[in-house]
């Protein structure tokens, strides 16, 4: 029986060893929501998928569906960002691995974070790439502020130089204790 390969873009969201080369991943992706996905022999030195599925960053992945779970056969690096948000855009993961239920696509807020995510460096985009995940999930408070969840790219710069960022740090934190995962 022929298994259909899925060819998508996928946000690595956590990774986890499994046995001696193998490793499992939790992968945000635009089609298919949060999955995880086994790859294997990619912790062995000569494997390239090792150097192509990095944490907190894109990949292009091919996945198939198994009995028991997703199984990644080729991937290729996706880099999107110039510089180096590693710390942020683990928040951003870890946001992302506590709302999102698995296999539950949603193509907008996975849109969202890939027109955000090369600007994460700048303060202001993890504020609005945050409270766009709550929007999304049907956290957020619209009437707080729109800017942050429909504005371009110039005017987050521009409100990130006027904007009360304690209000809206304490709003999202607010939002988040109140989703209680």
């Amino acid at each position: 029986m022929a298994h259909h390969i899925y060819h998508t873009t996928a946000f690595v969201c956590a990774e986890k060893p499994l046995g001696e080369h193998n490793r499992a991943y939790k992968l945000f992706t635009r089609e298919l929501g949060m999955v995880v996905a086994t790859a294997q022999a990619v912790r062995k030195l000569q494997s390239k998928a090792r150097l192509a599925i990095v944490l907190y960053k894109f990949a292009k992945v091919d996945m198939v569906r198994g009995k028991a779970m997703w199984r990644i056969g080729s991937t290729q690096s996706y880099d999107v960002a110039d510089v180096d948000i590693r710390r942020v855009s683990a928040r951003i993961a870890s946001i992302l691995l506590r709302l999102i239920p698995e296999e539950e696509p949603n193509e907008p807020l996975f849109n969202e974070i890939i027109l955000l995510y090369p600007y994460l460096a700048e303060g202001v985009f993890e504020l609005a790439l945050v409270a766009r995940i709550l929007f999304h999930l049907g956290y957020w408070n619209r009437e707080f502020t729109d800017v942050l969840i429909v504005g371009t790219i110039d005017q987050l710069r521009t409100y990130g130089q006027t904007m009360e960022r304690a209000d809206i740090v304490r709003n999202i934190n607010t939002l988040l204790d109140e989703t209680q995962l």
